[in-house]
Order: C-alpha cells, then structure tokens, then sequence
C-alpha cells in the first residue's frame, strides 16, 4: 500500500472530468474509491484528507504517482502563479484540486479519436472494451494492459467496431497502422512548439485541432494546448463575451485565451471545462 500526503489535489475532480477513461468510481458501499491503471499497472486509490491512499502491484511507487497526477513542486508553482481572473478564481474554488494527468501518449491518443459525440461514460467502455479483447492479461491479475498501436494494426476494422466503436473503427484501424510504422515520435512532441506538434498529430487519422489539443495537454504536458470542444465555446461566448448575441469564431476566441491566460492556458481551460458543466450548469 502506497500513500501519499498531498495539497491542491482532489483524486475525484482529477478522474472524473474526462481527460482520462481507464479509471471507474466505485459503489459508495466500497472501501476504495476508484479502480483504474496508472501506466497499465491496476491499482486501487481512494482520498482521506490530504492523504491518497493506493494499492497495487509492487511496480506502482511514488514517483510513477507523482509523475501520473503532476504532483510535484513545478506543479504546484505553476498553480500559484495562474492569472487573477474572476471566472476561473471561481472554478478553482468550486473544483479545487483539479490536476490534469500525464497519460500514456499512445493509450490518450486512442482515447480521444473514440471520442467523437461520445459521452464520458461511453468512452470509459470502450478503453475498457479495447482492454478485455485485445489487451495483454497483466501477470497475476484478472486486468489487461492497454493494446498497443502494434496489436491493433494486426486486427480488422470489424474487429475494433465489435468494440462499440461505431464510425471510430476506421480512424483507430487507421491511426494504428500509420503508428506502428513509426509516423509519430512520441519523444519529440513533448519537445516540440505547440502548433507543431498540433500539426504532427493531425496527421493521424481520426486526429484534428481539438483531439490534437486534448493529446498534448494530457499526455504531453503542453499546457498551452487550449482544446476546443462544444462546452469550451459555449463557456467562452457566456462568460467572456456575455454582450455578443452571435458567437464569435475560434480564432478569435483563443486569442482571447491567449490573452487572458497566457502560457497556461491550457490549465485554465481544464478547470473552466469541469466547473462549467459540473456546478455552473447545474446551478441555473
């Protein structure tokens, strides 16, 4: 068992707003919290105060948690030093605790080109989908690891659409093959300016601007990667543009972002997500 002291950390807000699908919440009957994986090695994990509490394999150690859920000091710096507007004040009072994770580039990759007009919970049953028929089974363990590009490219599109994968099929069967043949450096993404990167990514199949932006931001740290989804411009138009009865354009809302947020917007952008659909929302 692992346990960690922590600040400025909610395990629920972290994997329950949709950056990553290999996590479930327990029943409230549970002792544990949430069943999921942290680089493919299952684990249990649950929060008492400030403390996270973790049961695992002996691989699962401290820095493998810290580097998963980002916390560590730059974290908690860059945090402290995110800009003084009132909106996201709020959403990081409402969703304190919110980190975005460190995901598996290849696994959040496959992640997000299911993830078209899919809900959260139907995304989680095709990782765990995707698991169960095509993954390995983990040594001494009734869980599967997440199957790599390699394996999928072996399959048929018929095979990922048994999957539940509708239309994705053919983007995943795609993406796989291009990924396997070595169409994307993973390394040198992380590295990369963010349009670059955003552009390299696009060039897989099922992967644009948004779907792009989502992958840098959870498995690759860019955070200043701003993802634009329905809620993201519905928020943007409300909160920032509340005087505008036509919304504006993408363009001109990210250079809205860039300016109010900067060089993390990205993180800013986490935090208004989730609070917006989860306590704005629901407070009207």
């Amino acid at each position: 068992m692992l346990q960690l002291i922590t600040k400025n950390f909610s395990l629920h807000h972290t994997l329950s707003c949709g950056q990553t699908f290999c996590w479930k919440q327990l029943p409230a009957s549970a002792s544990w919290q949430w069943q999921g994986y942290i680089y493919d090695i299952p684990c249990l994990a649950r929060q008492v105060g400030n403390v996270i509490i973790f049961e695992g394999s002996a691989e699962l150690d401290e820095a493998l948690v810290r580097r998963y859920f980002n916390l560590t000091p730059a974290w908690d710096q860059i945090l402290s030093s995110l800009p003084d507007d009132s909106w996201l004040n709020q959403a990081r009072k409402e969703v304190a605790g919110l980190r975005c994770v460190h995901e598996p580039w290849w696994e959040c990759t496959a992640n997000f080109i299911c993830s078209s007009l899919k809900q959260i919970p139907q995304i989680e049953q095709i990782n765990q989908n995707l698991r169960s028929r095509f993954g390995q089974v983990i040594s001494g363990t009734s869980f599967y690891r997440f199957p790599s590009a390699e394996t999928l490219a072996t399959l048929s599109e018929k095979d990922l659409r048994d999957c539940k994968l509708g239309y994705r099929a053919k983007h995943l069967f795609r993406a796989a093959h291009q990924v396997s043949h070595g169409a994307i450096s993973w390394n040198s993404l992380e590295q990369m300016p963010l349009q670059q990167a955003s552009c390299e990514l696009q060039k897989l199949a099922g992967v644009g601007e948004k779907v792009a932006h989502c992958i840098l931001l959870y498995a690759g740290n860019h955070l200043d990667a701003f993802p634009f989804d329905v809620w993201v411009f519905r928020l943007m138009h409300e909160l920032y543009y509340p005087k505008r009865r036509v919304m504006p354009d993408q363009k001109t809302m990210d250079r809205k972002a860039q300016k109010l947020f900067g060089a993390t917007r990205g993180i800013a952008q986490h935090y208004l997500f989730h609070w917006y659909r989860t306590c704005y929302m629901k407070s009207r």
